[in-house]
């Protein structure tokens, strides 16, 4: 398994728990919090995957999903449009309420963009002036990982299930155009 695959496949986990955790159920279910300091499933939801979003963006540049592809509106959130859920107390959180077919359908709309990236986007993120990206990209795949953790992706069948091993995966980025850039990087996973 490459580098690449292993993210992909660590995303695809994070789905795999979240479509069972929201699917089928009412609003109001989605809405519930047992405790006043709780968040709701929808939150949860919703911030997980605006989290993603902002982040994936942040690494290509270009304009959030939640944006560009109408999910905002749908919504109809009574939030600044690049709130993500951060730092948010129990009377915002109480303010995101969502059917279940919103959540997932924005997170799947998140989700391709991310696979997109990360398959056919993260050789560009080698080019020497791209560090920050890759940064972001790091950081964006620890956030995701500890959160999904959090979400009881653990145990026989969660993120740590990858065969033990060594894997190596060889990237050779070459511009296209301007300065002529050729730089190659191999990324060692071992996995025990």
């Amino acid at each position: 398994m490459t580098s690449i695959e292993l993210l992909v496949e660590a995303f695809q986990r994070i789905r795999d728990e979240l479509h069972p955790a929201v699917n089928g159920l009412s609003p109001d279910e989605l809405a519930f919090r047992p405790e006043a300091e709780s968040n709701s499933i929808a939150w949860l939801a919703w911030h997980l995957t605006r989290i993603q979003d902002d982040h994936v963006a942040g690494l290509d540049g270009s304009e959030q999903v939640w944006m560009a592809k109408g999910w905002k509106d749908r919504f109809g959130l009574p939030l600044d449009p690049f709130d993500t859920g951060y730092g948010h107390d129990p009377e915002t959180v109480a303010k995101v309420t969502a059917d279940a077919a919103s959540l997932l359908g924005y997170y799947e709309d998140v989700h391709g963009k991310t696979v997109f990236l990360a398959l056919l986007g993260l050789p560009l993120l080698l080019v020497p002036r791209a560090r920050r990206m890759r940064r972001m990209l790091l950081l964006l795949l620890f956030g995701v990982l500890a959160t999904a953790g959090t979400l009881g992706c653990g145990g026989n069948h969660g993120l740590l299930y990858t065969p033990a091993g060594g894997y190596q995966y060889q990237v050779t980025a070459t511009s296209t155009s301007g300065t002529q850039i050729k730089q190659t990087v191999t990324l060692n996973l071992m996995v025990q």
